[in-house]
């Protein structure tokens, strides 16, 4: 016989052998199979009915006959496991009313009344031979150890898997699970801590989270995007063509503490870099290299870089400001430096600590671990205006989207800024993608930049204007703009932001 199986008989015998011997209340009790038997407080109190003239009789017609209508008596059971039969006398009618088990039926249930001041047994579980099997309880109530060895080594979560939830449910209320009174508020459960200091973990009484708790559990992960903002770009982003040191990511941090927004703005713009290049500084399509020789050395030398396209498209990186990066290599941590002779770029890389050289066989990923620091903020991408293309810009801005690491991620992109109303179709095809994530700054600046500036049009502003070309008024070259223009747009990030509810 399995654990498992003596632990059910041993549960039944007991909870019978309670409610015959030791229950209150008068009541029937079934035995198993259908067969009822009398508590022995039923017994006494049937007895204590019959006390006014109830006899044990030879037989129905002598207890009729002796007794008077609506009294008990009794006779013997004719039945090999039972004792005795109790009538009601019903106007001389026999009216059965209980059977009461003999010592076989007691015998029979496997419960063996021991004497516990020999044996230290309230109950136990014998065979048919009257051997000790491993149901034993104590005087206590509680199984022997004995029993409780002997069915540890039986007991699994297969062959006992209520016992392994019980021990489940006792580990949950360890570690601080507690059931809130639902009288008093809205919680169904949570956990607590040591001290019974709710923590982030509470469900409401239909199963879904509490607001404290998911207003907690956002602050803990990286649901959305921010409050800090990256701005990553090229020249545009960088700013300051005008000696003014206006930029529009400077500007927006100023409407944005205005605001009362409490985000940091970072300028990632570097002068002259395609979006294949801002796509691979900001760490979201890497920087493809191969040591030139194959090999990473295991001194501080520096070892040249041959930089690798990007599916297809050259990359041209500290073409402009910062002259180095720390990066990783082939799992090196590392300086990426260049430079220049004769308007010749030479790459290199620089490990930090001396190591194991590293044979490089195939051209490696590179990331900037300036990058990482962004990974969590709201994006504003502006790039495309030194190519290669469109398409390839939008490409490359999908790419810095994906590298965000929030699961709401939260961003805008704007269009390049030079160009005529011809790039009104490149436009169109940003909007497509983005939406109204994206601004079409170019044809805002023609249209409102100089009335939002406060300037009067000059003639050459109206032929620019005419041809969809950003005022000259509003540039200090062909394409940058001067302080007004950065400002501008600085405020209408600042709005879309707002429609947005990124802030």
């Amino acid at each position: 016989m399995s654990g498992a199986d003596d632990l059910a008989r041993l549960t039944v015998t007991i909870d019978k052998a309670n409610e015959l011997f030791l229950s209150e209340e008068p009541k029937m009790v079934d035995v198993g199979g259908g067969v009822m038997r009398p508590t022995n407080a039923k017994v006494l109190a049937d007895l204590a009915t019959q006390m006014n003239g109830a006899q044990i009789y030879t037989s129905v017609a002598l207890g009729l006959s002796s007794t008077a209508a609506g009294s008990y008596f009794s006779v013997p059971s004719p039945e090999s496991a039972e004792y005795l039969v109790l009538y009601q006398n019903s106007s001389g009618v026999a009216q059965e009313i209980d059977r009461y088990p003999n010592s076989r039926a007691i015998a029979e249930l496997g419960v063996e009344d021991m004497d516990s001041d020999l044996t230290g047994l309230l109950y136990a579980v014998v065979g048919k031979n009257g051997e000790r099997t491993s149901i034993e309880i104590g005087l206590d109530g509680k199984p022997t150890d004995r029993s409780a060895a002997a069915m540890g080594e039986k007991l699994t979560k297969d062959n006992a898997p209520a016992l392994v939830a019980g021990a489940a449910e006792e580990a949950v209320k360890a570690v601080g699970f507690e059931e809130v009174d639902e009288a008093l508020n809205d919680i169904s459960f949570a956990v607590v801590d040591k001290q019974g200091s709710l923590t982030f973990l509470s469900a409401k009484l239909n199963g879904d989270p509490t607001a404290d708790s998911a207003a907690r559990i956002l602050r803990a992960l990286p649901f959305r995007s921010g409050p800090d903002i990256f701005c990553c770009g090229d020249s545009m982003t960088f700013g300051n063509q005008d000696g003014t040191g206006v930029t529009y990511p400077g500007e927006l941090q100023v409407l944005l503490d205005s605001y009362g927004h409490q985000g940091a703005v970072s300028n990632f713009g570097v002068g002259g870099e395609t979006s294949v290049t801002i796509t691979a500084r900001c760490g979201a399509n890497p920087f493809i290299v191969m040591p030139v020789g194959g090999l990473i050395p295991g001194s501080n030398t520096a070892v040249e870089l041959t930089l690798h396209p990007i599916n297809g498209e050259p990359v041209a990186p500290l073409k402009q400001g910062p002259t180095s990066y720390s990066v990783t290599l082939a799992g090196v941590r590392g300086i990426f430096s260049r430079t220049v002779s004769g308007g010749v770029f030479t790459y290199f890389f620089t490990r930090l600590s001396t190591g194991q050289s590293i044979p490089v066989e195939r051209p490696e990923p590179m990331y900037l671990e300036v990058a990482q620091a962004y990974r969590g903020d709201i994006a504003v991408i502006w790039m495309g205006q030194n190519g290669p293309s469109t398409d390839r810009a939008i490409s490359d801005a999908e790419a810095i989207i994906s590298h965000l690491t929030a699961l709401e991620k939260r961003f805008i992109v704007i269009s390049m800024p030079g160009g005529t109303s011809a790039q009104d179709a490149d436009d169109a095809k940003w909007f497509a993608k983005f939406g109204r994530r994206f601004i079409p700054i170019r044809q805002y600046m023609v249209k409102y930049g100089l009335a939002d500036a406060g300037i009067t049009p000059t003639a050459q502003d109206i032929a620019d204007m005419a041809n969809g070309t950003v005022p000259s008024s509003l540039r200090t070259d062909l394409v940058h703009w001067k302080a007004a223009g950065y400002k501008i747009l600085a405020k209408q990030v600042f709005i879309r932001m707002k429609e947005l509810e990124f802030i």
